[in-house]
């Protein structure tokens, strides 16, 4: 039988936030946090901590060191967790939920992160999957689970845009959030130009949030995520551009309904490129080629064909619940900071 590797949640500061996945790992050890860690999300990751993992609470005994602060926003406390593993030699793990595209500082152990430019990424730096819900159970009822094959591809997105002077206010948010948001209209009107595909767009003034932020809302907000979550299952294809980081949720959660991403790529990084054929899941569009993307996903489209189209599908539904999923990811990822500093 093999014994459960032991882990421990390194705190620096009660007043520092602390990540939703070190909200898992307490909870797995039936420590309460406020606020706890999102069942819908975290549930799995909960009980694949106290299947795999046994929390201990001193760093001597642990084989690894998993940093409970956002090593982004609070790269002070990271600091102290890496140069406290770092002296005791053992295994960190640090995780950033942050937009910001900015590398991280050199540090012992390994960074997950998903906003990043692919070519400025650092060596300790690896690419996290979104931590997204899965969207096959909020899917209504009376949609279908997967698309049938149409001659021409169809494409849906829905979410926060904007343009034209409305857009300045963004700029006192930085040039991230002011760059991203336009960059999206641009994006969609490329193909609204072109009758290759079938678009179904909506435009948002607001931005609803984080995955989950309209489940537990006010009845707008709510009425808001379940339009999103049908606008992800009335498409084959969901295209994916970038907002105020440089990644996005929707590509996750379109893999977890079995939905084609179209990635708009601004020197995007995926997690396990060296693993994942992403050519056989997602569309992949350059942003320099951007003028020519209906023409590329018409192509990529009349390649598949009924029967891969109707593969491609399942494939991406089985990648997202075996690989990508929060529970199996962040375990697969701490299992592979442990070795990679003990080989």
């Amino acid at each position: 039988m093999l014994v459960p590797t032991r882990l421990h949640i390194a705190q620096t500061e009660l007043r520092v936030p602390i990540l939703p996945i070190a909200a898992a790992a307490f909870a797995a050890a039936g420590v309460h946090t406020d606020p706890p860690p999102d069942e819908r999300i975290y549930g799995g990751l909960v009980r694949a901590f106290q299947q795999h993992f046994q929390i201990v609470n001193l760093l001597s005994e642990a084989d690894v060191v998993l940093c409970a602060h956002d090593i982004s926003e609070h790269p002070g406390a990271a600091w102290q967790v890496s140069e406290a593993a770092r002296t005791n030699r053992k295994s960190a793990f640090f995780h950033s939920q942050s937009d910001d595209i900015r590398p991280t500082r050199a540090i012992h152990g390994l960074v997950y992160r998903s906003s990043v430019k692919g070519k400025s990424r650092k060596s300790h730096e690896r690419i996290a999957t979104g931590c997204v819900p899965d969207l096959t159970l909020e899917r209504p009822a009376q949609m279908a689970e997967w698309m049938a094959w149409t001659e021409r591809p169809t494409l849906g997105f829905m979410g926060h845009v904007t343009n034209g002077f409305r857009s300045l206010g963004y700029i006192k948010r930085g040039w991230q959030h002011f760059h991203g948001f336009r960059l999206r209209d641009r994006v969609l009107r490329a193909f609204e130009k072109s009758d290759l595909a079938v678009t179904s767009f909506t435009r948002r003034s607001t931005n609803l949030g984080p995955p989950l932020a309209g489940i537990a809302g006010d009845d707008l907000r709510r009425a808001m995520r379940q339009a999103y979550v049908e606008s992800v299952f009335s498409s084959s294809y969901s295209l994916c551009v970038r907002g105020a980081g440089n990644w996005s949720y929707r590509f996750f959660e379109a893999l977890s309904a079995g939905r084609i991403p179209v990635l708009i790529d601004t020197d995007c990084a995926l997690p396990l490129e060296d693993t994942v054929p992403w050519g056989q899941h997602i569309c992949r569009i350059p942003f320099n080629a951007l003028n020519d993307a209906p023409r590329i996903l018409a192509e990529f489209h009349g390649a598949l064909q009924p029967e891969g189209h109707a593969k491609i599908q399942v494939a991406n539904r089985n990648l997202w619940k075996d690989q990508l999923a929060p529970d199996k990811f962040f375990i697969e990822a701490l299992n592979q900071a442990h070795s990679k500093i003990t080989r």
